[in-house]
Order: C-alpha cells, then structure tokens, then sequence
C-alpha cells in the first residue's frame, strides 16, 4: 500500500516539484497550501509523514508543529524551508519537528529523511526504499530526478548573490551533482553583471556534463535576461509544467 505524504507550502511549484519527484516513488501525494488547512487535513486524513514549509501565510509552520503536539498528533514531520539558521531549527525541533532541510536542497537527500521517517525509525536509511512500486523502484527516470538539487533565490540579486550561488553549486560539484533547478520566482530585480555571472557559472555547469534550468514566471524578469542579450544562454521556463515535463 503506498505511503501518504502531506506537501504544506505556499509556493505553487514546489508543491508541484515535490508532487510529481515523490509520486515517481510511489507515494501517494497530498498538498496544503497553508497551515490551516495542512492541520484539517491531518486531523481528517492519517500520513506517513509531513513535508512543512515554515514560513506560510496566517499561521506559520512552527505553530502548525504546536498544535500537532497538543492534540496528540504523531505524524512524523519534516520542516523544508528557505531559513537555515541555527535558532530557526532549534525552534523547529523543539517544536516537535523530527528532521529539518534547508532549501535549496538535493532531491535525494529529502528522499532518503522521508524514508528514514517512514521506514527505519531512528536508524539511517542505507538503501533504496521500496516504496510502494511493485517491480523496479528506480528507474532511470527516477534516479535523474533524484540527482536534481533545487536552488532558490529572491529579492534583488546583484553579482555578489551570484557568487554566493556558485560557491554553493561548487560544493555540489565535489559530490558529482551537477544538475540544477533554479527558482527566480521570488527574485524582484536582477542586476545585468550578475546575470553575466550567472552566464559564467551556466557555463562552468556545461563543462562538468551538467545541467542548469532555470524557472521565471514573471514577464519582467523575462525582460531584463533579453535585454541584456543572455536569455539565449539558459534553459528558461515560464511554466512550471513544462519545467517538470523537462525534468523526465
């Protein structure tokens, strides 16, 4: 019987992102949008485990953690989410969280704590869950999704956030991970050097065999990467269902 997995986040293509990677695997896929409606759905409806994001709207995930715990509810949570401080996940935890992924995040990390939660209590998983899949869990399209690592950014980026990014993706590169998705759909403004450096770091992708799509739903962004005569350099998506259709 396929294990049920609760998806509680704002953002319209990440729940999209997670559904379709987790459904690869067999689990059976339910999403909130915010927590009100995550804690209905947990009240009415038993998961195997619960992906929360912490910063929704109204209720945040933290408080959603608070209400579980006092009405009993053992459903093992793990917190996804943009704040990767120290006090951001002890107070996770303390709320009651059992694990905690910073985003960005490599799909086969986030697969291997959500089999650990369901699966193997407190011990680490060590193999490829079965997961409800009757024959071959991994397939070639299962596994290139599971190698994708999800990178986010927002607000206005300059040069330096850039370069923040490529020494992140640079410690991928140790790890053999070279494909990426890049979420610009928070991004307000985008200088015009740091998409040349992003151009730059696209380019140090290709050469390790590797991969860089990038997601911009919004027009004005679309804007600024033509005007500056880069847009023809990556693999640009408006759509996030075209973006998930490139994915397999």
């Amino acid at each position: 019987m396929a294990k049920k997995v609760l998806i509680v986040d704002d953002q319209a293509h990440v729940r999209n992102i997670l559904d379709f990677n987790l459904k690869r695997f067999g689990y059976e896929i339910y999403v909130a949008a915010d927590g009100e409606t995550a804690l209905k759905m947990a009240n009415k409806e038993s998961f195997d485990v619960i992906l929360l994001d912490i910063m929704l709207p109204n209720m945040d995930g933290v408080e959603v953690l608070d209400i579980m715990r006092k009405t009993a509810n053992p459903t093992p949570v793990i917190v996804v989410s943009a704040k990767g401080e120290q006090t951001d996940i002890i107070r996770a935890l303390k709320a009651g969280a059992r694990d905690y992924i910073v985003k960005p995040f490599n799909m086969e990390v986030l697969f291997q704590k959500i089999a650990k939660q369901i699966f193997s209590g407190d011990e680490p998983a060590t193999k490829e869950p079965e997961i409800g899949v009757e024959d071959n869990i991994a397939s070639k399209a299962t596994q290139k999704l599971s190698s994708i690592s999800m990178l986010i950014m927002n607000g206005n980026i300059d040069e330096n956030d850039v370069k923040t990014l490529e020494e992140m993706m640079q410690s991928y590169f140790k790890l053999k991970q070279f494909s990426f998705v890049l979420d610009l759909s928070r991004v307000l403004d985008m200088r015009t050097l740091a998409i040349g450096k992003l151009v730059k770091l696209q380019q140090d992708i290709q050469k390790q065999n590797g991969s860089l799509k990038v997601y911009i739903p919004q027009e004005k962004l679309q804007i600024t990467f033509k005007e500056a005569n880069f847009y023809k350099n990556f693999q640009i998506f408006d759509k996030i269902d075209d973006l998930i259709k490139s994915l397999t």
